[in-house]
């Protein structure tokens, strides 16, 4: 049995737990909930989108996990900022350590709203799904091809 993990604050909790030990919401695992009656207000066009983004992004209804997720992304972007500039100056070496403290950072930051709770990225990671790994290859490197191409074709 999976570790329950609170949906309204994102807590991981004992395998056990009946209620969040952070906000207290009682825990009920998928296979327990009871299921929605049809027709209970929405129709699958309005909740086939809600569904797909709470499954893909469950960090998205944390608060504590956006704005640290937040915060972690735009630090990330100002390390490797800075990585580019000393990659300018001719500090090629320490660019490239600059710029990979940089990226984890970034990284860690994407994958805390992947996940839906603040953890390591390896331990965040383990709880991916599909659709989860192609948000990340997409959200990780897209922003990082976009600038490598930018910088490529301005070059020319």
């Amino acid at each position: 049995m999976a570790r329950r993990r609170c949906p309204l604050c994102g807590t991981k909790n004992g395998r056990r737990a009946q209620v969040c030990a952070s906000c207290g919401t009682t825990l009920v695992l998928s296979s327990e909930a009871p299921e929605l009656a049809e027709g209970a207000g929405f129709s699958d066009a309005v909740m086939g989108p809600v569904v797909w983004f709470s499954e893909v992004f469950p960090g998205l209804v944390s608060p504590k996990v956006i704005i640290l997720s937040l915060l972690l992304i735009i630090i990330g972007a100002a390390i490797v900022q800075l990585a580019m500039f000393v990659f300018s100056v001719g500090g090629v070496l320490t660019a490239f350590a600059i710029g990979a403290a940089g990226v984890i950072t970034y990284w860690t930051g994407i994958t805390w709203i992947l996940c839906g709770y603040t953890c390591l990225p390896s331990d965040g990671m383990t709880d991916f799904r599909g659709k989860q790994w192609w948000a990340f290859l997409v959200l990780g490197f897209g922003p990082f091809l976009y600038v490598f191409l930018r910088i490529g074709g301005g070059a020319g």
